[in-house]
């Protein structure tokens, strides 16, 4: 399923994986942000592409996916490294 390539916002934080599957590759990322808020990132083949950049601090683009009400989602269109 193809994402919505719109970017109403920029996270900053540190990369984070939470979820392996049963070989223990990392198949879920999170970006834990400067407010101390872990967010579920989704995106166009986000386990490889985020391995790179696990545990670094970046900068993502993108739009969320869901409201503050319940687990927040971002769908990344961008990232930029910080260091």
């Amino acid at each position: 399923m193809k994402m919505k390539k719109k970017m109403d916002c920029f996270l900053r934080g540190f990369i984070n994986p939470i979820g392996w599957n049963s070989e223990g590759q990392v198949k879920e990322f999170s970006i834990y942000t400067q407010d101390e808020e872990d967010i579920i990132l989704k995106g166009d083949d986000i386990k490889n592409y985020f391995n790179i950049f696990k545990n670094q601090e970046v900068i993502l683009g993108g739009s969320f996916l869901s409201s503050k009400s319940e687990a927040r989602v971002f769908a990344v269109i961008s990232t930029k490294p910080l260091h």
